[in-house]
């Protein structure tokens, strides 16, 4: 396929169906203070509400992206919404957190197999660079979701109890269904056997593979530096830096910055190597994180301008770190996209949260974890990439 082709249409479809994810997850950030507040939660325990998407998007990777490398993507795609749909229904209605939780994690479970078979369909039809610049394309679209979402949320809260922002994420995703029927076909050209053996070889393959394997790891560990943020960000600037019902706003702000860079990536990726790009974005994220955690332990504080400039900087580099990361590591892996795309997602997922678990443990009101787990983050990732000989500053390489 190329790219002076390619579908907007299909992009914004593969768009859509990966931000169901973030949708379940930043649509309901304003809220976070009031569910904490209803179930009487102490702050500690409110990240368990972002937590339980991950869990349930790990656990649905493992079953989902095999099972699209058999019966096809379509079908694994409206399989997952309808249980996303069931576990929006759940929270909506659930009478204590116990039950929210248990909501959170079939969201989660469900907004994984439309998450993992976008990624597959993506690489059925495209490779290398090309697969890039789509990714960068479909991430430049997604980026709009944590945009929109935390303001949608809190316009929802102002008109109605937040429970509501669940019942628009029912509709959001009723519309996907319509639109993944209607308008998508088939790529799956040649079906995998589903069983124990077949998966677990599928998943041994990734493993064995040094260059799937780094990239897995480096995509967590990116990841984990997003899941804290998100673990952070609404006492961060609610309870520490009292910008109030601005929060959304702060937030999808950090949002449009990944975008813009993700947009400036899917210029870059037809002229650059992908290996040249991510080595300079690594570069970035750890100077400016180490400049930051310097001042953070001098000054003992950060206020929120100090704050906003370490942030806007780092959270650029992430742009072009995402799309480009995750098609470096299914680069190898176009026979198995479904299980590879699921074994990805599933163990970047499990150290996603992990790291962000540690963070979150660590935060006391102060934004100093956070710098430490993208200066830490950043420096594991360039010895990772050095020890694979991937680690490349020459731009002028084709």
């Amino acid at each position: 396929m190329k790219i002076q082709n390619l579908n907007y249409t299909f992009i914004w479809l593969m768009a859509a169906m990966m931000s169901l994810t973030a949708l379940s997850i930043d649509a309901i950030l304003p809220a976070m203070g009031l569910i904490r507040a209803k179930f009487d939660i102490e702050a500690s325990s409110g990240h368990w509400i972002i937590t339980c998407v991950f869990f349930g998007l790990s656990a649905g990777q493992i079953f989902f992206g095999p099972l699209a490398d058999t019966i096809g993507r379509k079908p694994v795609a409206l399989i997952g919404i309808a249980l996303f749909i069931l576990g929006n229904l759940i929270s909506f209605f659930a009478p204590n957190y116990i039950f929210l939780l248990l909501g959170r994690i079939v969201q989660g479970i469900g907004a994984s197999a439309p998450r993992v078979v976008s990624q597959a369909i993506i690489r059925d039809i495209s490779s290398g660079q090309t697969m890039a610049k789509m990714m960068s394309f479909v991430m430049t679209i997604f980026i709009v979701v944590p945009v929109v979402a935390p303001v949608l949320g809190q316009i929802v809260i102002w008109l109605m109890d937040w429970e509501f922002i669940f019942i628009l994420l029912v509709i959001y995703s009723f519309l996907i269904i319509i639109w993944l029927t209607c308008g998508q076909n088939e790529t799956l050209k040649e079906k995998r056997p589903f069983n124990f053996i077949s998966v677990t070889y599928g998943f041994i393959e990734v493993f064995q593979n040094k260059i799937t394997l780094v990239y897995l790891l480096t995509t967590g560990v990116i990841f984990g530096g997003l899941v804290s943020f998100l673990n952070m960000s609404q006492p961060l600037f609610q309870e520490t830096y009292q910008v109030g019902d601005k929060f959304p706003f702060y937030f999808a702000g950090t949002a449009m910055i990944i975008g813009g860079s993700a947009m400036l990536n899917s210029h870059l990726v037809s002229k650059i190597n992908l290996q040249v790009i991510v080595s300079y974005a690594f570069l970035w994220v750890w100077a400016w994180s180490a400049l930051f955690l310097i001042i953070s332990l001098i000054f003992n504080e950060l206020n929120l301008v100090g704050f906003i400039i370490f942030f806007v900087p780092t959270f650029a580099a992430f742009g072009f770190l995402f799309s480009n990361v995750n098609a470096l590591a299914l680069a190898p892996m176009g026979h198995i996209a479904g299980t590879a795309s699921a074994a990805i997602g599933t163990c970047s997922n499990i150290l996603a949260i992990l790291i962000g678990a540690c963070a979150t443990y660590f935060f006391v009101s102060s934004p100093t974890p956070l710098i430490v787990v993208f200066f830490s983050g950043a420096s594991f990732n360039i010895f990772l990439i050095i020890a694979l000989n991937q680690f490349k500053l020459k731009i002028s390489e084709p």
